[in-house]
């Protein structure tokens, strides 16, 4: 083992707040690197190809790639960083966040202080907030609501109007209604875990009358009672009976 010493910037970029850190700090020249795409005014680096609406407001500083389109009345707030061929609608609001290459941001959207991936579509009316992150290929679908430090991993869809909580790591999708026409349906350990199962009965517990029997009951696969054991204990903390 060996060490280096050395007066040049260093930022271990081992999570997400120093990887935007990191970012921020070559746009404010405290990098010593040479950014590819000019500097079309202070602060403002523009990529070869990108074209830009007049009302478009940018606040340095302000990274833009190549070939993007940047629609009417977007607001760039300071250390927004946007790759490659993105497509950014109209009245878009994006505030020290970084947006990877090949992605569609949708009319309205708020973005603050989050991560977009390569290749995300995120549709119109969508809040995205502090330290969360949305992965390669995943949809977000109009007027849904990403929370704070929300982790999506890639391929993940987020439909309508949904209000993501939590991470998605394993499941594919969140919808605002967990009832589908007759049940709650999905993969074992994916879509379905012993969380979700307790999560459920504790938000069941707490609307249902307690004077009112409960059966829960499952087949005698080991899967079903995985799921079954975490929502009766939920619903009867005191224990099985």
């Amino acid at each position: 083992m060996f060490g280096y010493i050395t007066e040049e910037y260093w930022n271990d970029i081992g999570d997400i707040n120093s990887y935007k850190q990191t970012h921020f700090d070559i746009l404010s020249g405290k990098v010593n690197i040479d950014l590819e795409n000019p500097m079309l005014k202070e602060g403002i680096f523009v990529g070869e190809g990108s074209v830009i609406k007049e009302d478009v407001i940018i606040k340095p500083p302000v990274y833009i790639g190549k070939n993007c389109f940047i629609d009417s009345k977007v607001v760039l707030e300071p250390f927004t960083i946007i790759g490659n061929n993105c497509d950014i609608s109209e009245n878009v609001n994006i505030k020290k966040s970084i947006i990877w290459d090949n992605s569609t941001i949708g009319t309205s959207t708020q973005i603050r202080s989050s991560i977009i991936c390569n290749k995300v579509i995120i549709k119109s009316n969508v809040n995205l907030f502090e330290d969360s992150v949305v992965g390669s290929e995943s949809i977000v679908e109009a007027f849904s609501t990403i929370k704070p430090g929300v982790k999506i991993w890639p391929f993940k869809k987020i439909k309508e109007s949904s209000i993501v909580n939590n991470n998605l790591v394993w499941g594919t999708k969140v919808s605002k209604t967990l009832f589908g026409n007759r049940d709650i349906s999905g993969d074992i350990n994916i879509d379905i875990t012993p969380e979700f199962s307790s999560l459920l009965g504790s938000a069941y517990a707490s609307i249902v009358k307690k004077d009112k029997p409960v059966i829960v009951s499952c087949d005698n696969t080991n899967s079903a009672k995985a799921i079954k054991i975490p929502f009766y204990l939920a619903f009867y903390p005191q224990g099985l009976e």
